[in-house]
């Protein structure tokens, strides 16, 4: 089986045994890593890159430990899954914005095939938000918007997608107002 195959199975088993769904579709969880994944299909990537975007979000969602990432997909798919696996921060009142602020010095860090998968995530997670809960989109697009300044690095169309994305979320929700980016770099 292809390192992506067992990505594909592996993911799913896990998404699927904690009987995670999608917060306002109810739709499995897993819907969302193939999205992901799918997108990062559309531009320049490794199969490498395929497989870390099925499982983003594994070590973050399920029991699934980093190291069992690296065991069963090696180096390079666990360092990936690592880099894009937000850091654990402290939990309670108050704390948002120092997760977000570490989420952001973490991606900083990241090499540029992390930050594509990041690219990816954001826009799936950002498409419909504004729709469904207009009151935590509020919130969650004015975070990825200061996100995508550590993004750059990413997929150039990608980080267009997800500026465009953000954008017209907060517009959607008449929040307007966010800042343009340096330009990208070709």
């Amino acid at each position: 089986m292809s390192l992506v195959a067992r990505a594909h199975v592996f993911a799913e088993m896990h998404h699927g045994m904690t009987g995670q769904v999608r917060d306002y579709t109810g739709e499995p969880y897993f819907n969302h890593c193939a999205r992901v994944a799918r997108l990062v299909q559309g531009v320049k990537h490794t199969q490498a890159m395929l497989a870390a975007a099925l499982l983003h979000d594994v070590v973050e969602d399920t029991s699934v430990c980093l190291d069992d990432i690296y065991t069963r997909f090696g180096t390079e798919v666990g360092t990936l899954v690592e880099m894009v696996t937000s850091p654990v921060g402290p939990r309670g009142p108050n704390t948002r914005k120092l997760r977000l602020a570490l989420a952001q010095e973490h991606l900083s860090t990241a090499n540029n095939d992390a930050k594509t998968i990041k690219l990816a995530d954001i826009i799936d997670n950002c498409r419909d938000l504004p729709d469904l809960d207009p009151r935590r989109a509020r919130t969650y697009l004015s975070e990825k918007a200061q996100m995508l300044s550590v993004l750059a690095g990413g997929d150039p169309a990608l980080w267009r997608m997800a500026h465009e994305v953000i954008v017209d979320g907060l517009d959607r929700i008449q929040l307007g107002g966010v800042p343009t980016w340096p330009a990208l770099s070709a």
